[in-house]
């Protein structure tokens, strides 16, 4: 994962931090003056390698904004500016709080700090890329695919990019290792119950098998790399039986039609009746 920025110069640290209930009094300038501070305190920390003191300020920060306005349907009080305004300021305490965690290795924690920050600003293709990082490491195979296809949809940039590369690659590793494990205990539990396989069964027309009983086939990676080629073509082949059924579907309803290159509508031939 991305590192968080660099700090220039090392500093004292601001340790500094609001009462304990504060945040249900503050104002919004005042609340996002306190969650830069604990930001800047918390970069701090993190330059030093001190990830728990990190960690704590991080959540602090994020804590000022788990109570936010209420929007009513005319809002003139402006609170969803104010809210807005929070969300900007909250996104970069959860998603370095998350990084923080990855680091020490609690990556459902991690994962769940990404997820209350896409609560807020669902758009954040950083904490998705996070996220989905994160799943990878608890084995949410599909969960963590599906945010990259997210984040990537979002965010094209090469940091984009370059994440979704890496996470993906990881996904393809540990898939690679667990097959190999799955086959590795499965080959043992049939072992264990010393069932017969074909070599100990006679030919038709001989009372006993000549062959002597055969030795326990032996499941390479590459075995296993074929195994993922195909799933992920069964994969690849599903989502695209999918997107035409489902464009298929908006043309027959009428909320789509298909043009030709001149901007005509083609016009569909009517199926007959079953």
């Amino acid at each position: 994962m991305p590192l968080i920025e660099e700090i220039a110069e090392e500093e004292p640290i601001d340790d500094v931090e609001p009462g304990r209930g504060d945040e249900c009094s503050m104002s919004v300038d005042v609340k996002i003056q306190w969650s830069e501070r604990l930001k800047l305190a918390g970069n701090a920390h993190f330059k030093r390698g001190n990830l728990e003191k990190a960690v704590a300020k991080y959540r602090r920060g994020a804590k000022l904004f788990e109570m936010l306005y209420a929007v009513s349907a005319t809002d003139e009080e402006g609170y969803e500016a104010a809210n807005e305004r929070c969300y900007v300021a909250a996104a970069p305490l959860y998603n370095n709080l998350a990084l923080c965690l990855y680091k020490q290795g609690k990556w459902k924690e991690a994962a769940d700090a990404c997820t209350d920050n896409l609560d807020l600003t669902p758009t954040d293709a950083k904490s998705l890329l996070r996220r989905a990082a994160c799943y990878a490491k608890i084995n949410e195979w599909v969960e963590a695919e599906r945010d990259i296809k997210c984040a990537l949809i979002l965010c094209e940039e090469k940091w984009a990019l370059r994440s979704a590369a890496e996470t993906r690659k990881e996904i393809r590793e540990l898939r690679l290792k667990q097959n190999m494990a799955d086959h590795a205990v499965i080959g043992g539990k049939i072992a264990d119950m010393k069932l017969y396989d074909a070599a100990d069964v006679a030919p038709t027309g001989e009372a006993f098998p000549h062959s002597g009983r055969r030795k326990p086939s032996v499941t390479t990676v590459e075995d296993v790399k074929k195994e993922l080629d195909e799933m992920e073509d069964e994969d690849r082949e599903e989502t695209r039986r999918r997107k035409e059924d489902f464009y298929n579907g908006m043309i027959r309803s009428g909320k789509w039609r298909l043009v030709n290159a001149s901007g005509e509508e083609i016009k569909q031939k009517a199926r007959p009746a079953a």
